[in-house]
C-alpha cells in the first residue's frame, strides 16, 4: 500500500513548519534576553555585540572569557591525600592519572607512575593549532611522581578549554609506554576568548574553539566526574576599573546572536 495515500497535508508543509518553527525561536530570543538573531552560516556560532558604560560610551579593550558550562572560574586549590596513599604501594605499574585538579585557574599537577627506572618526556599540546606549550624530560626510577605546574595558565598563556598532556616513557632495559589525557582550563585571568575593540564592539566565535562532549572532572584525585558541555554557556566580560558582568546563553548551530552587554563603573 501507497504510504502518499495517507498524507493528507499540502505540498510545502513541512518547509512552512520550519520557516514558522525559526521564527518562533527567534521571536522568544528577542522577548527573553533582548537578543536577536544576527550574521550566520556554516561554522559559525556564538555572540556579537557592543560593550559600553552606563553613559551608552563603547568601551574598549573589554576582555570575554567562555567558562562553558561553569558560572564560575575554576578552582585550583589541591589535596596531597593521593600522594601519601600512592606512597604506600609496594609496587606501581605504567599509568598516566587525571591531573590533580581538573578543570584548573592557574595550577595543577600531572600524576603518573613508573614499575622501572625509565627516561620520561611530558609534554602538554594545543589540539587548536597543534603546537606544543610545555615540555619536561628527566630520569625517574621506580615510584609515584606528581609533577607540580604551578601558575602555568598565565606563564604558557593558555586560553580556556581543551589541551592534551601526554607520557612517554622508555625503561633502561627498552620497554616503553605511551599515554595521554585531557586537561581543561578555566580561568578570567588569562588570554580571552575576544576583545572589544575601539568602539566597544566584540565577536565571540564559540565554533572556533575545539570544544570536547565531556570534562572528566576531580578536585580531590580519587573521584572522576563527567561533565558534558552543552550549548548553555557562560561569558565573562571583564575590564580593570569595571564590575565584572556575566552574562548566560544559549547558543545554535551556525547563528550569531546579538548581545549588548553594559559594564558598571567601580565606586
Amino acid at each position: 500500500m501507497n504510504h502518499s495515500e495517507f498524507d493528507t497535508r499540502p505540498r510545502g508543509f513541512p518547509a512552512v513548519e520550519v520557516v514558522c518553527l525559526i521564527g518562533s525561536l527567534l521571536l522568544a530570543l528577542s522577548c527573553n534576553d533582548d537578543s536577536i538573531m544576527v550574521t550566520g552560516g556554516p561554522g559559525r556560532s556564538g555572540l556579537a555585540g557592543r560593550v559600553m558604560n552606563a553613559a551608552g560610551r563603547g568601551l574598549d579593550s573589554v576582555r570575554v572569557y567562555c567558562l562553558f558550562t561553569w558560572p564560575s572560574p575554576a578552582d585550583s586549590s589541591t589535596t596531597s591525600g593521593f600522594v601519601a596513599s600512592a606512597a604506600e604501594r609496594d609496587t606501581f605499574a605504567f599509568e598516566l592519572f587525571q591531573n590533580l585538579p581538573n578543570p584548573f585557574a592557574q595550577s595543577t599537577f600531572i600524576r603518573f607512575s613508573l614499575p622501572r627506572d625509565c627516561r620520561i618526556r611530558i609534554t602538554i599540546s594545543d589540539p587548536i593549532d597543534l603546537s606544543t606549550k610545555y615540555t619536561r624530560t628527566g630520569t625517574y626510577l621506580q615510584g609515584f611522581y606528581q609533577v607540580p605546574l604551578l601558575r602555568i595558565v598565565d606563564s604558557l598563556q593558555l586560553r580556556n578549554g581543551r589541551y592534551v598532556y601526554r607520557l612517554e616513557a622508555t625503561s633502561v632495559d627498552g620497554l616503553r609506554y605511551a599515554a595521554s589525557r585531557e586537561m581543561f582550563v578555566l580561568s578570567t585571568t588569562n588570554v580571552p576568548a575576544a576583545t572589544t575593540d575601539i568602539s566597544g564592539y566584540y565577536q565571540f566565535d564559540y565554533a572556533r574553539l575545539e570544544v570536547p562532549d565531556t570534562v572528566m572532572t576531580t578536585t580531590d584525585g580519587y573521584y572522576l566526574t563527567p561533565v558534558p558541555l552543552t550549548s548553555d554557556v557562560y561569558l565573562v566580560f571583564s575590564k580593570n576599573g569595571y564590575q565584572q558582568q556575566l552574562v548566560e546563553t544559549t547558543l545554535f548551530p551556525n547563528l550569531v546572536i546579538q548581545r549588548d552587554v553594559v559594564l558598571s563603573e567601580v565606586r
